[in-house]
């Protein structure tokens, strides 16, 4: 498997443990609300993704007849 430095937790300069593939994480969230074209991106930083979850939420929230109560972890 390609190495990815920020995947590889253990130092053996490979990413194939069941917990070092779990932390390869690709969406579309983080393009700004509105765009036309929403690239899949790799995500580096977990807090950032959680960040544009919520907001994406929030957004969604306000113009929903019927908004999400969700709790993202």
């Amino acid at each position: 498997m390609l190495l990815k430095q920020h995947l590889d937790t253990n130092g053996d300069k490979k990413v194939d443990t069941l917990d070092e593939i779990r932390g390869l994480i690709f969406t579309n969230v983080m393009a700004p609300l509105g765009a036309m074209k929403k690239p899949y991106e790799e995500i580096m930083e977990l807090p950032k993704l959680t960040d544009a979850c919520e907001e994406s939420l929030q957004q969604y929230n306000m113009v929903s007849d019927k908004p999400m109560d969700l709790v993202l972890f």
